[in-house]
């Protein structure tokens, strides 16, 4: 297995384990090729998925905001690949200097506009994407029923 794949399969565990700490249904997802679904899908009890995409090794260490944009519609893509289960994408990205142990604290990158939806308001694509971290997100997703 490649460095890169190395690092992105303990970025995507790391992440897994952490969500499922906050009793949210985490799971890492196959490969698909051209049909990537993203890295890592939160479900809700009645089916509803959060797509995750994940990001680790040094680009992460100080990304600029357009790579950060490009990483996020990677997860917008991957959405539409799920289908009508898919609800929201969402990018998370490790931040330089805290490791696995503390991926609570690793930036998650969706639109504004989830997270009202989130919150119980109208479901929307096009806000501006908002920087919380991976906590506050597992947050956001049990008090949004996943």
């Amino acid at each position: 297995m490649s460095k890169s794949k190395n690092i992105g399969t303990a970025v995507e565990s790391a992440i897994v384990k952490y969500l499922t700490g906050k009793e949210l249904n985490a799971r890492r997802v196959a490969l698909a090729g051209v049909h990537d679904e993203g890295d890592v899908h939160v479900i809700s009890p009645d089916g509803r998925c959060t797509v995750v995409e994940c990001k680790g090794g040094k680009q992460t260490h100080n990304p600029t905001r357009q790579q950060v944009a490009d990483w996020y519609q990677e997860a917008v893509n991957e959405l539409a690949n799920v289908g009508i289960d898919g609800d929201i994408p969402v990018l998370v990205y490790k931040r330089k200097g805290s490791g696995a142990a503390n991926a609570g604290d690793w930036w998650a990158i969706l639109d504004y506009d989830d997270i009202n939806h989130l919150r119980g308001g109208k479901a929307a694509m096009g806000g501006p994407l908002v920087w919380i971290s991976l906590g506050d997100l597992a947050g956001l997703l049990k008090g949004a029923g996943y």
